[in-house]
């Protein structure tokens, strides 16, 4: 009985939903059959649907066209091409170039230079390549404004045998004048007060047994620039960088644009290369390659 009674109660419940629906359906024929009637009506509803139509399409074209939904709206971005044709076009001119040694890629055995340029592989003897710039930067110092000259903190006192006393003495304005200060001490002995500013990390004793030895060489001469250049071969010899000294690759490229803006940078002070181009044609023939 209570289920009957609940069953009859839903019916009950679910009837004026159903009327309702049928009655909604209904009144909508009756309007539609009304406005059909009605042509003044027929041609305004016409008029909003188009005027909608309109508006809806003006809002979405600028939506697309916004610069806010260029970056959200993937499907709408512009093609690649049009970026590309944007852009200024670049002079060949002004495309940079790879640099004739190229760049360096690392040091080998503590001694050499491993660098590529556009042709293949370069290789680099870095003490000779090293010595060559410095020669040349002493050289037009001391034809420019003169060789700038480091005193120092502490003089450095060499022992010498008395014969290579005797061999330095006629010769110290010429050590002077290459921005040396070299006097005797005794006997045996010489001391440095001053060197160039380019060779304050030289080693001071083996530079001074290297020059007493070219002064040796010199007989009698007193004329300074018949042995000047000699004299600045041998300090720079002593101011490059050596076997097993360790270089970054910022240094070794830094070396490398060095050799490219000085004179002669192909040979060293005393007639060696400074460095060796493969083309890459030559390392192809070194593996066979291409046969």
């Amino acid at each position: 009985m209570a289920f009957a009674e609940k069953q009859a109660s839903t019916d009950v419940l679910q009837q004026p939903s159903t009327v309702t629906h049928g009655t909604l359906q209904a009144g909508s024929a009756v309007a539609s059959a009304h406005e059909a009637s009605r042509p003044d009506i027929q041609s305004e509803v016409a008029r909003q649907e188009t005027s909608e139509q309109h508006s809806s399409g003006q809002t979405q074209q600028d939506f697309q066209n916004s610069p806010s939904s260029r970056h959200t709206y993937s499907n709408h971005q512009p093609p690649l091409s049009a970026h590309i044709s944007d852009q200024p076009s670049r002079p060949v001119s002004e495309v940079p170039k790879t640099p004739p040694l190229g760049y360096a890629i690392s040091q080998c055995l503590g001694i050499y230079i491993l660098a590529e340029n556009d042709q293949g592989l370069v290789l680099v003897d870095m003490h000779a390549a090293h010595e060559r710039i410095t020669y040349e930067k002493m050289k037009q110092a001391y034809k420019g404004h003169g060789l700038k000259a480091q005193p120092l903190l502490v003089p450095i006192t060499v022992k010498v045998s008395q014969r290579e006393v005797a061999t330095v003495t006629p010769h110290l304005p010429l050590l002077e004048q290459s921005g040396m200060e070299l006097a005797v001490l005794g006997e045996d002995t010489l001391v440095v007060r001053q060197l160039p500013a380019l060779l304050v990390c030289a080693d001071v004793p083996g530079l001074v047994q290297d020059i007493v030895a070219d002064l040796a060489t010199f007989e009698n001469s007193t004329r300074i620039e018949d042995h000047l250049d000699q004299l600045l071969s041998t300090m720079s010899c002593h101011q490059a960088v050596r076997a097993n000294d360790r270089l970054s690759l910022t240094e070794m490229n830094q070396l490398l644009r060095d050799m490219e803006a000085t004179d002669c940078s192909a040979q060293c002070n005393h007639g060696r290369p400074t460095w060796k181009q493969w083309k890459l044609k030559e390392l192809d023939a070194l593996f066979m390659r291409g046969k």
